[in-house]
C-alpha cells in the first residue's frame, strides 16, 4: 500500500471510533480477547461490517497484496465470525486481479449441535473447490493467531493446503508470528513488513 493510501485507511478507522486503548499502567482495566490473552488496545475491523466504505476500502487494499503475494490460492475460507464478510469480500475483488473465479467458505470454531456437523461450510460437492486446493485463511485481523492456525489445521484434516492466511490489520504479535510459523503459515496483510 502507498503511504497515503495506509494514511488514509488508518483515518478512516480512527473516525469510525473502531480502535480503543487503554491506560492499563494507569489502572484502567485491559481487553480480554478471544484469545484468552489480556492486552491495552483493541481495533475493532469486524465492526466495520457496518461502514461499508470503510470495509470494501481495507478489503480491496488486501486483495492487491493478496493477488501479488499469493496469486496460487484456489479459494477464499472466512473465519465465523470476523473473517466472513472480508472473506467474502476479498474473494470478490480477487476474481478480477486473478482473472479467475475465487470461490468462497467459511469455517466455524465448532460444530453444529444439530443438523449438518460441518466445520467448513460451502466446501462440500463444491465442484470448483478440488481435493487438496490451496486455501486462503481469512480474518479480519490477527493478534495472537489461535484462530487462524486452528483454521489452517481444519482444512488440512479435510485434505486441503494452505500456506498463507490473509488479514485487514495484523497486531505483529511476537506470539502470533512463533505459532503462524510454527503451523507454516505466512501473514499476508496491507500493514505486514512481509
Amino acid at each position: 500500500m502507498k503511504k497515503v493510501k495506509v494514511e488514509e485507511a488508518i483515518l478512516k478507522v480512527l473516525q469510525a471510533k473502531a480502535m480503543e486503548i487503554r491506560d492499563v499502567d494507569g489502572g484502567e482495566k485491559p481487553f480480554l480477547y478471544t484469545s484468552g490473552n489480556w492486552g491495552p488496545g483493541y481495533i475493532s475491523i469486524k465492526n466495520l461490517v457496518g461502514r461499508k466504505e470503510i470495509i470494501k476500502f481495507l478489503c480491496q487494499e488486501l486483495a492487491k497484496k493478496v493477488a501479488e503475494k499469493v496469486p496460487q490460492l484456489e479459494f477464499v475460507a472466512g473465519n465465523a465470525t470476523g473473517g466472513i464478510i472480508p472473506g467474502w469480500l476479498l474473494s470478490e475483488y480477487l476474481e478480477p486481479l486473478l482473472d479467475r473465479t475465487v470461490p468462497f467458505v467459511y469455517i466455524r470454531e465448532r460444530k453444529k449441535k444439530y443438523r449438518h456437523k460441518e466445520l467448513i461450510t460451502g466446501i462440500a460437492n463444491n465442484p470448483e473447490i478440488q481435493q487438496g486446493a490451496n486455501g486462503l485463511v481469512v480474518e479480519e485481523l490477527v493478534n495472537f493467531a489461535q484462530t487462524t492456525c486452528n483454521s489452517a489445521e481444519v482444512l488440512r484434516e479435510a485434505g486441503y493446503t494452505v500456506t498463507h492466511a490473509a488479514c485487514i490489520l495484523f497486531y505483529n504479535n511476537p506470539e502470533a508470528r512463533k505459532a503462524l510459523q510454527r503451523a507454516g503459515i505466512k501473514i499476508v496483510c496491507p500493514n505486514s513488513l512481509r
